[in-house]
């Protein structure tokens, strides 16, 4: 009953929006539609979300306004957190329960380094090929929510920095969903393209606020041509009222280097999927994760690494903090094609759990069709280390700051790899205050 009702106000919602302006977006966005209709959400006996589930979600509660929501979900009020206020100039940007604000954002860098516009605006324009780029490595494959994020794409950031050019000031990107009783689903859609010897470093920061239910359904997708350079960092801190599904997709051609981090500190549900493809020789990936699960919440990490050329290297590495009645997935895999001679490959996942009520599943994995490659996986569930903890104590420091110390340094080894300061101080002040 609940999938007719909700096919039903996607179908009427999609003939309420307006149509791109671009044939072959709009062509898309109507395929993504009926690719959702023939699917709909996955269930926990579908092995990507098996301990994750989303079939209860009260989508086919809203109204068809709800998934197109007009100017109103974009209010002229500032949506900034001061809590993640800059000390440094920066390139800000602000969407508000997924429409991006450009009369609260702020572009410092010259145009000819860093082209940044409204995603309706850049796909009437067709600006530097974007055709060519969206929804073209955002798969839907068992994750029908980039299905709904495609087919109502109205709003969101396209960001190109053209060849050989080098953003010397990072990006800030906020996003504030407000549970504005007009626009309850939240939908940034973002899609960066690297030209070939392009470097940028861009901080996404996703907070909530206000009363009722909220669901966020962003969808990422990156371009790194060759040689390009990309430092990217995810701070997820919604509120304990939020739904976050964050899906990520990253191509990389040859000799392109890539450090993402991802941060996840609070929400009701989070789930992230996280998809880079080595598709260009001697590209390199970074991931590093940090999770801290508490009071009831579910996160979720899947990750996938593709390394479909040979000589390309990627090291991975997620840590979790679980306690109270609440729930950590980790889902790793590293694919290595028939063609991918000497791919080096390494991925890690360890976990402390802090107390019995805690639980935590995790499951690396190997795919691996080429014989001349290293590849090591590997993941640990366990408590704060007794002998450490002794240690602290007989110096006379108390069990509860002992036990902070530890987590600290546990958290530290992943916030470390922040490229920028102001980022890598705020992520660090959210894993504080789940210390407490």
């Amino acid at each position: 009953m609940q999938a007719t009702a909700l096919n039903d106000i996607l179908t009427i919602a999609f003939e309420k929006s307006t149509p791109a302006s671009n044939l072959q977006i709009q062509t898309l966005r109507e395929q993504a539609l009926n690719g959702f209709l023939a699917t709909g959400l996955p269930t926990t006996k579908n092995e990507e979300w098996k301990y994750t589930k989303v079939a209860d979600l009260p989508l086919a509660t809203f109204q068809p306004d709800a998934f197109v929501p007009g100017p109103q979900a974009a209010a002229s009020h500032t949506p900034f957190s001061q809590d993640f206020a800059p000390s440094q100039p920066t390139n800000s940007l602000v969407t508000r329960n997924g429409h991006y604000l450009p009369q609260h954002s702020a572009i410092l860098s010259p145009q000819h380094e860093l082209e940044v516009l409204p995603l309706q605006e850049a796909i009437s324009k067709n600006s530097r090929g974007l055709s060519a780029h969206f929804g073209q490595i955002a798969h839907s494959a068992n994750n029908p929510f980039i299905d709904i994020s495609t087919a109502f794409a109205t709003s969101g950031i396209y960001i190109h920095v053209p060849e050989g050019k080098s953003v010397h000031l990072p990006i800030h990107l906020q996003h504030l969903a407000d549970g504005n009783p007009l626009a309850p689903i939240c939908q940034p859609r973002i899609l960066i393209v690297l030209g070939a010897h392009a470097s940028l470093t861009i901080s996404e920061v996703h907070m909530s606020a206000g009363t009722g239910q909220k669901l966020v359904n962003s969808v990422v997708e990156i371009i790194l041509g060759e040689g390009a350079t990309l430092h990217y960092s995810k701070i997820q801190a919604p509120d304990a009222s939020t739904t976050l599904i964050d899906s990520t997709f990253i191509h990389q051609q040859a000799s392109s280097n890539l450090a993402i981090t991802t941060i996840t500190t609070t929400g009701l549900l989070v789930r992230n999927q996280l998809v880079i493809s080595l598709a260009g020789t001697a590209a390199h990936a970074n991931l590093f994760g940090l999770y801290a699960a508490k009071a009831g919440s579910h996160i979720d990490n899947h990750t996938e690494v593709r390394h479909l050329v040979p000589n390309c290297t990627s090291n991975e590495s997620y840590r979790g903090m679980v306690r109270g009645r609440s729930v950590s997935v980790f889902n790793g895999k590293i694919y290595v094609a028939q063609d991918a001679q000497k791919t080096n490959a390494f991925q890690s996942n360890r976990n402390i759990v802090l107390d019995n009520e805690a639980t935590v599943n995790t499951k690396p994995q190997l795919e691996i069709f080429a014989d001349d490659v290293k590849c090591t996986h590997g993941a640990t569930i366990g408590q704060l280390d007794e002998e450490a903890l002794f240690y602290l104590r007989a110096r006379g420091i108390g069990l509860p700051e002992a036990t902070q110390m530890l987590l600290e340094a546990f958290a530290l080894d992943i916030l470390n790899h922040i490229e920028d300061a102001d980022t890598r101080a705020f992520a660090q002040s959210l894993a504080t205050g789940w210390f407490v």
